[in-house]
């Protein structure tokens, strides 16, 4: 088991990346019907480590931060008076992730393959003097490719629902971020 662990440290590191693309939400208030949903460009920050069993299967565990800056949102009822939603406004999300890695193209050059994960987190929507927060559960999926062992590209979708904390009002929600990542293993 050793022999086998040491054959695979070489993909074995820590890595640094930068995440870009576009994000989709909606709040629903269960307790006045109403519904909003809004878009957004995203870009953010992670890092953490990868380790793999062997030479397909691995795990990785990370940190990432994604500031989702948002256009004014389309209520879908009369009364949407969640937030004052007509104004720009920038969504921050920060959350722990783990992900089972396969990779299932290995060549000397470089390696193609899947990710599935999950993460829970916390979000903060800004909008105008208005800040709600919400406590977050989702799922991780996507595909990747590693070039010259040091250079990874991703391309997957980070689905999540939402628990809003606000004392007077029961608010769900669900946040989507569909881009792509650079990172660097080292």
């Amino acid at each position: 088991m050793l022999c086998s662990t040491l054959a695979f440290a070489s993909s074995n590191a820590g890595f640094v990346g930068l995440d870009f693309g576009g994000t989709l939400g909606t709040m629903v208030n269960l307790n006045g019907s109403s519904t909003n949903v809004g878009t957004g460009i995203s870009a953010g920050l992670r890092g953490g480590y990868q380790a793999f069993f062997n030479k397909h299967h691995g795990i990785r565990f990370y940190a990432s931060y994604l500031a989702s800056f948002n256009a004014p949102s389309y209520a879908l009822s009369d009364d949407a008076t969640l937030l004052d939603l007509k104004e720009l406004g920038i969504t921050h999300r920060g959350d722990v992730n783990v992900d089972y890695l396969f990779d299932f193209v290995d060549k000397s050059v470089y390696v193609v393959g899947l990710y599935a994960g999950i993460s829970a987190g916390y979000v903060l929507s800004v909008v105008g003097s208005s800040n709600i927060g919400a406590i977050t559960a989702g799922l991780n999926l996507g595909l990747q490719a590693t070039i010259g062992k040091h250079n990874r590209f991703e391309f997957g979708t980070k689905v999540a629902t939402l628990h809003y904390l606000s004392s007077d009002r029961k608010i769900l929600g669900l946040y989507v971020f569909i881009g792509g990542n650079y990172s660097i293993l080292f």
